[in-house]
């Protein structure tokens, strides 16, 4: 990895985000390779053991027992991190290099950053849980999901996950994930179907056909927990992508993804079960991508409210969601929609619109902003993220009317499952 090049716009935005006093360190630790972290995929807590005995006994050959650990935060020895880069692993200690190379390819373990797994870990998933991973390529996610699934007696359960992804390539991914409870489907996130058409193999009455009914032919589904990580600018994971991935950063590409985040959102409250619970996720850590959504989403939804998560992991470190933020553009840092310029030669895409701004005071006091999660590289030792849960009110609970979801195209008569 070469190294890492932040041009002047990005500095100068994200000194505006950053508290001054933790820039320096911010700085220092994006610019050095990440930790090499992984995840164990065993069906069994046995198989679990009997391969951590093994990695054991690398570690003490190569005096890496200090090095090597669980992450402290999850509670548990499923998610292990090493405190060197992957590089330094593998010319430093080639026959552990080997051992853990030959657990990746057999599936004993999968290659995650630590940040990554923050998201499933407040999804809180239970085996009886109908999940939907609205964005799940290339699958890390959907693996960690499909843990809670695991149980001693039978690895069948009463719940299941469907992974989707809008890029069919991705989703061969996906299929690669072998697990009775997994579903892989190919949609646009942002409109994925509520009900689907069921099959049968009853020959259809073509002189007076039957009307389709609700419950008969129609399948809708609710879910109890979804994930929505949605695509972004991608802007925290410069440890990862490094050289000159942030060299000729300005912000526009931000903008270009908020609207579609938002709408991907939208749709997960739509799809999600009063009670239910939805964890909204980027890789950027600019608030155009995550507060912004986070509050237009709210501001449009009265029945989504986000949760407080502030007493879980509590050695997860943490900042909290902000209520203040600028939107970068041109060389400038705007901080309300009446300092835009003429929009007239962008495409829609590339437009800033009230929504990318903050909220007013009276919404803020009623959002509760500070509940969304920021996760910056210096906190742990990690890359940059960002996240938000949010639950479903019922219907009862939610003061005002609650707005009809906007018109889809309807389902295609044969789903792409």
């Amino acid at each position: 990895m070469g190294q890492v090049r932040m041009s002047e716009a990005f500095q100068g935005y994200y000194k505006t985000i950053i508290p001054p006093e933790e820039w320096e360190a911010f700085e220092a630790r994006s610019k050095e390779r990440l930790p090499f972290t992984f995840n164990l995929n065993l069906p069994t807590p046995k198989l679990e053991a009997k391969f951590l005995e093994h990695l054991a006994a690398f570690l003490q050959v190569n005096a890496l027992e200090a090095d090597f650990a669980p992450l402290a935060w999850r509670g548990g020895r499923e998610a292990w991190k090493y405190s060197g880069s992957f590089y330094k692993l593998s010319k430093g200690f080639p026959e552990l290099n080997r051992f853990l190379v030959g657990a990746t390819t057999s599936g004993t373990i999968y290659r995650q950053e630590e940040v990554s797994m923050v998201p499933v870990a407040f999804l809180g998933v239970l085996g009886s849980d109908r999940v939907l991973d609205m964005c799940a390529a290339p699958g890390s996610k959907t693996r960690q999901i499909l843990r809670a699934f695991r149980d001693e007696q039978s690895v069948i359960s009463s719940g299941f996950v469907i992974a989707n992804d809008a890029v069919m390539k991705r989703c061969n991914l996906l299929s690669s994930i072998h697990h009775p409870c997994l579903l892989v489907t190919n949609y646009e996130a942002q409109y994925f179907p509520h009900s689907f058409p069921l099959k049968t193999d009853k020959k259809p009455n073509t002189e007076n056909p039957e009307p389709k009914k609700e419950g008969k032919d129609i399948l809708t589904v609710n879910y109890d927990k979804i994930l929505c990580d949605v695509p972004c600018s991608a802007d925290g994971t410069m440890r990862k992508l490094g050289t000159s991935f942030l060299s000729d950063w300005d912000g526009s590409l931000s903008v270009k993804c908020h609207h579609k985040q938002v709408k991907i959102l939208e749709k997960g409250i739509e799809l999600l079960k009063a009670e239910g619970r939805i964890v909204y996720s980027t890789c950027s850590l600019n608030p155009v991508e995550n507060e912004a959504v986070i509050a237009e989403v709210l501001r449009k939804h009265p029945e989504a409210q986000l949760v407080d998560v502030s007493t879980q992991f509590p050695e997860l470190k943490r900042a909290q969601g902000l209520s203040s933020w600028g939107v970068a553009s041109e060389g400038k840092i705007l901080t309300s929609f009446s300092q835009v310029g003429d929009q007239s030669t962008k495409e829609n895409d590339e437009k800033i619109t009230p929504t990318m701004f903050p909220p007013t005071k009276k919404e803020i006091q009623k959002m509760n902003l500070q509940r969304c999660i920021r996760l910056y590289p210096h906190h742990q030792n990690t890359g940059g993220f960002f996240l938000a849960v949010l639950t479903k009110l019922p219907k009862y609970k939610v003061k005002g009317i609650i707005p009809p979801p906007e018109q889809e195209p309807p389902p295609p008569t044969d789903p792409k499952i």
